[in-house]
């Protein structure tokens, strides 16, 4: 008997062990995650209401800014799609056409058909009016070359792909080992496809490479499509609001999901020795050992199966737990949504 309540002591003591420093952090951490996220989410807001008025006024430069902040700070797929149309308002169609095709797959997910066909929509509009991109390098120096687009770094493989860009200015570099490193700069305009042959690059100590102006890029201007009514961004923004965010789990989710996996762990271990020493009792007894050693086996192998008992109970506690703040955090997260207002169905 005070085997077994040796063991019992035991296993609450591995139970505080393993279970305190996790549950210690989850409420310290609790507070301060909640006011961040709260914090987070207010800025958010703030700044994306404060761009809907700046894209009203039809100041984009000063729009997008605010809501690229805000989507950082909380996803959201109808900010996305603020950010893209405002993006398109400004000329950064490149930018646009990303942000919109981000958008669609993320409405896609949630099932907003609305905002699918919306973002289809800017999409198709922008499918002629994005200029582009491609490489040319010889095979002589294509291994060992490296090619950057605004600082960027080209894949080998992505050379002779169409990039899409924005309508300016774009830098192009290129280098290789014990070669003079070349650069170009390269005015872009709406619609414009442009294929930029890379020269050979000089070696140390010969002629210099050839000018930017002697390797001009070859520019394919393409008509560009009637220009869209003046009215269009109020009209189509009205349709977009800040939509459902995905739910974040909360720290405390993270810190006793981690508790019971460690105590579910410890269980198993646990169970494994019990099982270890209930055999090594009932050899004993089958070989009709003296009573002292039975006795001790015996009182060995209950003790585990106190431990085992109680580290499956602390499992089970902390599991539920953690289901608790999960399914709380996503009825908090579902209603806080909610209370925004959306595209119409």
């Amino acid at each position: 008997m005070k085997a077994v309540v040796r063991f019992s002591t035991f296993g609450l003591v591995v139970v505080s062990w393993v279970a305190a420093p996790w549950v210690g952090a989850a409420a310290e951490t609790k507070g301060n995650t909640e006011h961040e996220r709260e914090v987070g989410a207010a800025l958010a807001e703030a700044l994306y209401q404060k761009g809907r008025e700046l894209m009203a006024a039809k100041d984009y430069a000063a729009a997008c800014p605010k809501f690229a902040e805000s989507q950082r700070l909380e996803p959201a797929t109808g900010t996305l799609l603020n950010l893209a149309a405002c993006h398109e308002a400004e000329g950064q169609l490149a930018s646009a056409w990303l942000e919109f095709t981000t958008a669609e797959q993320a409405a896609r997910r949630d099932g907003r058909a609305d905002r699918v066909l919306f973002a289809q929509e800017r999409l198709a509009a922008l499918a002629t009016r994005v200029p582009s991109i491609r490489f040319r390098v010889s095979n002589t120096q294509s291994s060992d070359l490296e090619l950057r687009l605004d600082g960027v770094v080209i894949a080998v493989t992505a050379r002779d792909v169409e990039m899409p860009l924005d309508p300016g200015l774009h830098e192009i570099q290129a280098s290789a080992p014990g070669r003079r490193p070349w650069s170009t700069k390269l005015q872009v305009v709406e619609a414009q496809k442009v294929t930029l042959e890379v020269p050979e690059l000089a070696l140390f100590g010969t002629e210099p490479n050839p000018t930017p102006v002697q390797i001009q890029a070859q520019a394919l201007p393409v008509a560009p499509p009637p220009p869209v009514p003046s009215g269009w961004i109020a009209a189509d923004i009205g349709r977009i609001d800040s939509g459902a965010t995905a739910p974040r789990l909360p720290a405390e989710v993270w810190v006793l999901g981690g508790s019971a996996l460690a105590l579910g762990v410890a269980t198993g271990i646990s169970g494994a020795v019990y099982l270890d020493r209930r055999a090594d009792y009932r050899r004993a007894r089958s070989n009709q050992e003296e009573y002292a050693t039975l006795n001790q086996k015996y009182s060995g192998a209950q003790g585990m199966l106190t431990v085992n008992t109680v580290l499956a109970s602390a499992t089970l506690g902390l599991s539920g737990l953690t289901l608790y703040y999960a399914v709380r955090s996503s009825s908090s997260s579902s209603s806080s949504s909610s209370s925004r207002p959306s595209i119409p169905a």
